[in-house]
């Protein structure tokens, strides 16, 4: 599974993942939620982030994203 980590993730979280064997990349610091999405949706990642905005399926339809 590939994962694209949000800043607002905790760096456990992040490490324990890639100990987990998951394949991990961190969203730059400071990326517009615009940018995060759409590096999520390139590289066909999940993304893991606490942005409740991002749940809003009228805007993230889910069948449009990992």
């Amino acid at each position: 599974m590939k994962f694209l980590i949000d800043e607002n993730i905790r760096k456990e979280v992040t490490e324990f993942l890639q100990k987990s064997g998951y394949d991990i990349e961190s969203a730059p610091t400071g990326s517009q939620n615009g940018e995060i999405i759409q590096l999520a949706t390139e590289e066909k990642r999940i993304l893991l982030t606490h942005d409740k905005h991002f749940s809003d399926i009228f805007l993230y339809p889910p069948e449009n994203f990992y």
